[in-house]
């Protein structure tokens, strides 16, 4: 039997989903998890391996188990009083037992958040990146424009990746202001924009580092360091000296993955 969970985590105190010698991962707690329900070793496949203080909402994993007596209403309940609390399952449901999630993947959607204001908030310090200097939000939006389509995005991937090819599709790319959070309801009463700007992009699947190196890039073309003309010319170079800063991991959640 092949199980499917959608699962969310707080990736502030872990070295990514993947396990790793060097550090404590999403994928041995939740594989610790797992063993103390069915017994054993559970391995499990990720839809994304998302890097070191990277985040998620909607990261699917799928595992397989000679049976299960748990109705899968129950089973996340099951699961998550195994689980440390900055891990959670939120959703179970029976698959094939050939699905893979990292191959079924047709979309994946990622938020980046920047706090763009002179101060931090303590309330969002773990999931925003805070940006003190102005930005301007129209002409990081016609930045985003740009990344739409299939490219190959060899300027926005970093070393160290295992990507064979480099051309990806993006769906959408856009910027804007983010009332979506306990840390912005004082926002919510007033007139006074929202300093937290997500910038979302959907896309079949991204290289490594590609979400963070487009939204250093974006934040650039924001502050007035690139253009918004100059990210074609970035994207034809493929040279990633070219392309803007890496922003910061704990900026980054994975927040839906379509099959």
């Amino acid at each position: 039997m092949k199980i499917l969970l959608t699962l969310a985590y707080d990736g502030t105190e872990y070295c990514g989903w993947q396990h790793q010698d060097n550090g404590r991962s999403v994928q041995a707690a939740l594989e610790s998890a797992l063993g103390s329900v069915f017994g054993g070793r559970i391995p499990t496949i990720a839809a994304s391996r998302t890097d070191s203080g990277v985040h998620a909402l909607g990261q699917r994993v799928a595992f397989s188990v000679n049976e299960c007596k748990i109705p899968p209403e129950k089973l996340c309940y099951v699961i998550n009083k195994r689980l440390p609390p900055d891990i959670t399952a939120q959703k179970s449901e029976i698959v094939e037992e050939k699905f893979n999630p990292r191959f079924a993947a047709k979309e994946k959607t990622y938020i980046y958040r920047v706090w763009n204001a002179r101060y931090p908030n303590p309330l969002n310090k773990r999931y925003a990146w805070h940006v003190t200097y102005p930005l301007c939000t129209d002409t990081m939006s016609e930045a985003c424009g740009f990344f739409v389509g299939r490219h190959d995005f060899s300027a926005f991937c970093a070393a160290g990746g295992s990507a064979i090819t480099f051309e990806r599709t993006v769906f959408s790319c856009s910027i804007s202001q983010d009332k979506g959070t306990v840390a912005l309801s004082c926002f919510h009463k007033t007139e006074q924009p929202s300093p937290c700007l997500a910038l979302t992009i959907c896309g079949e699947g991204f290289l490594y580092n590609m979400v963070r190196i487009i939204a250093g890039t974006v934040v650039d073309v924001g502050r007035g360091r690139l253009s918004a003309d100059d990210i074609p010319g970035i994207i034809a170079s493929r040279d990633r000296t070219l392309a803007g800063q890496t922003a910061p991991a704990h900026g980054l959640c994975l927040e839906k993955v379509v099959f």
